[in-house]
């Protein structure tokens, strides 16, 4: 309960010094957070695309469509999920450009180290980053389901223009002539087409937001778990072994 009362405390102490930090954090909050819900808006589309197929007998037409398919899903999800792991990297180093620095200045561990409660300090520490964490995630969330609408407008649109850039538009279904009555009424002409004709309800748009959100809250969370232990970890040691030669 201390380290909590603490960590309030020092928020607002030292609110000018991370308020830069908290709102870089929050541009690639949101831009994490719309890049995961494109990756995984575009694979339930899949879903959707699997279930048509599923529900009719397979044939040797429909099958090296499919197959075709899964070789474009493939490429788009992977440049969906590098995009993400660049973001993330920026994001990585931002943080651990701010806490270097952030962390080098801070002279409060004297006062838990004397108190003899420096696992207090680390656990402060850590609080002091995870509660405005905690507040990116509510305002995200917030923010994507406020703008959901437009939000959808906007991954489908992209979602064209990525289909569009690896060729999958020219993707196209052929079918046996016994088969054509069945299967032209059934799936679109070609995969660009494919994908228009789905439509995901409103609840599926709402929770692949919300899962975005968690997502980069996750994201972030992770490199600050990295990060935060390592960097006040050294800066604890380095200032323990500079005062104990300044004793010496």
């Amino acid at each position: 309960m201390n380290a909590l009362r603490f960590a309030f405390a020092s928020l607002r102490y030292h609110k000018q010094t991370i308020r830069p930090y908290w709102l870089v954090s929050l541009v690639f909050s949101l831009v994490i957070s719309f890049l995961w819900c494109l990756k995984h808006s575009f694979a339930l589309f899949y879903q959707q695309v699997i279930q048509l197929f599923s529900s009719e007998q397979s044939n040797g037409q429909t099958s090296l469509f499919s197959n075709e398919l899964q070789a474009y899903i493939n490429k788009v999800d992977c440049f969906y999920l590098v995009l993400i792991m660049i973001a993330s990297g920026l994001l990585l180093l931002f943080t651990a450009f701010f806490l270097w620095h952030f962390l080098k200045k801070r002279q409060d561990f004297l006062i838990f180290r004397n108190s003899g409660i420096t696992k207090q300090w680390f656990l402060q520490i850590w609080l002091e980053f995870l509660l405005p964490a905690l507040l990116l995630l509510a305002f995200t969330i917030l923010l994507f389901l406020i703008l959901q609408p437009f939000l959808q407008t906007v991954i489908l649109s992209i979602h064209q223009k990525v289909i569009s850039f690896f060729g999958m538009d020219h993707l196209q279904l052929a079918v046996n002539t016994a088969d054509r009555s069945r299967w032209l009424i059934k799936l679109p002409a070609n995969g660009a087409a494919l994908f228009n004709s789905i439509q995901l309800p409103t609840r599926s748009w709402s929770l692949i937001l919300i899962q975005g959100a968690f997502l980069s809250f996750l994201n972030l969370l992770v490199i600050n778990s990295l990060l935060l232990p390592l960097f006040s970890l050294y800066f604890y040691k380095r200032r323990k072994n500079n005062d104990r030669h300044s004793f010496e």
